[in-house]
Parts: C-alpha cells; sequence; structure tokens
C-alpha cells in the first residue's frame, strides 16, 4: 500500500514586527498553539481572502465534518498558513487555488490590510478581497457547504452559531464594520 503522507509543511515564525526568527513544522505551532507561541513573543502569518458579490454579500463557506480543526465551523472564505520562505501574496495565490479552484491572478482583487495579533486575530493576518458573482467549485475536502451573506446579516448570526472558525469575527468587523 502506497503512503499518502505529505511532506511536513513549516512555517515562519515571527516577532511582533513581523520580523522572522525561525522557521516551524506547521504541527507544532498546532501543537504549542497561537497563545503558547505568543507568551514567548512569538507569531506566525496567515492569510485571509473574502469572495464578495456584487451585491455586498460575502462567500461563507462550513468545513467538513472531517476537519480537525474547527469542524463544521463557518469560515472565512479562503485562508491558510503563509509557508516558510512564501510572501503573503504568494500564500494568497496559493491557498485561493487549493481551497476555491480559482486563480486570483485572473480576477478583480483587493488588499484589504494587515491584521495584527494583538486585535484578536491570534497571528499576523494578510486580509484580500475578490469580486465575483459566482460560487466558487470549492474543495469538497475542506468545505461541505455554503453561503452568500452580508456582513452585517454575518455578524448578527455568529453569536448564535457554533463553531465558528476563530479569526472570522474580528476579520469582518475590521473590513467590513459592525
Amino acid at each position: 500500500m502506497e503512503s499518502k503522507l505529505q511532506p511536513e509543511e513549516y512555517v515562519d515564525v515571527v516577532n511582533e514586527h513581523d520580523e522572522l526568527l525561525r522557521t516551524m513544522p506547521l504541527l507544532d505551532v498546532r501543537r504549542i498553539g497561537f497563545a503558547g507561541l505568543a507568551e514567548s513573543g512569538e507569531y506566525v502569518r496567515a492569510i485571509c481572502a473574502f469572495i464578495k458579490n456584487g451585491k455586498g454579500q460575502l462567500w461563507i463557506p462550513r468545513r467538513c465534518e472531517a476537519k480537525k480543526v474547527f469542524p463544521l465551523a463557518l469560515d472565512i472564505g479562503i485562508s491558510g498558513f503563509v509557508s516558510a520562505g512564501e510572501t503573503y501574496q504568494e500564500a494568497f495565490v496559493r491557498e485561493a487555488a487549493e481551497e476555491a479552484n480559482i486563480d486570483v491572478r485572473t480576477m478583480t482583487t483587493k488588499h484589504l490590510g494587515l491584521l495584527h495579533p494583538h486585535t484578536g486575530a491570534g497571528c499576523f493576518t494578510d486580509a484580500y478581497e475578490i469580486d465575483s458573482d459566482e460560487t466558487p467549485d470549492y474543495n469538497r475536502e475542506d468545505f461541505c457547504d455554503s453561503y452568500w451573506l452580508y456582513p452585517q446579516e454575518l455578524l448578527e448570526l455568529l453569536p448564535n452559531e457554533r463553531p465558528v472558525k476563530g479569526g472570522l469575527a474580528v476579520a469582518i468587523k475590521t473590513f467590513y464594520g459592525e
């Protein structure tokens, strides 16, 4: 039987100024957690991207039950860690292709800004917006369902929704208001 193990993924560990300190296996980051890293002034990098349609609604997927982290949680449209040696922009392009099967290099996108760990994001998170009126052909191993919701509608839903992937409410409030 052929092994399906993937090579171990590494991420950059940075200081409070988003400056490189070292690299670390992603499995160790998950084991230690964002709070554990922050205790020693260390953080990791991630990206997130919202797909926004012409009505102003955001595409919000629900994670599959088989996911180890936040199963069945509502999620940011596209999100993921920045791999070691990778830029935020490169991670954005890669994650959009992996999770939503889209090539953002051929689409209208907007850089929303960088969330800092002290904002409640947990790590440095570079955020983007993608203009599209079409529901993406998303990865069915990542997501089991999806919804088009107005930002305010989503914020009203989140307090009663469990589970919710960390950072979703922070990103919505920061970039789309209360």
